[in-house]
């Protein structure tokens, strides 16, 4: 999958995210997008995929942004699949160890 400033893996991230975040490319050169962004520790953007177009998981996730000062994670994806996504509120255990592949499993 390629890298996009405005997806957090598959997820879109919404106009109002994006205001103030800075993005640097290989080359070292960075942009800066206008506005203050988002007040928060951690974003965590929650994806429930179409499951009539088939899914090869049952949950995943992973982060998309890392602190520029302390290499912690900022951002990040958790994506539940199954037939009744309404399953998953009971699934507690599943959510908590997708949040935690964010939180503690980074490159």
């Amino acid at each position: 999958m390629d890298w996009r400033p405005d997806m957090c893996h598959n997820v879109p991230i919404p106009q109002a995210h994006l205001a103030g975040r800075k993005t640097c490319q290989p080359d070292g050169s960075c942009t800066s997008e206008p506005g203050a962004g988002v007040d928060a520790d951690l974003i965590l953007y929650i994806h429930v995929p179409d499951s009539r177009q088939g899914c090869y998981f049952e949950a995943r996730s992973g982060f998309c942004a890392i602190g520029e000062l302390d290499n912690r994670p900022i951002a990040g994806m958790l994506e539940l699949c199954a037939v009744h996504p309404a399953a998953f509120v009971h699934d507690s255990a599943t959510v908590l160890h997708e949040a935690l592949h964010i939180l503690v499993c980074k490159g």
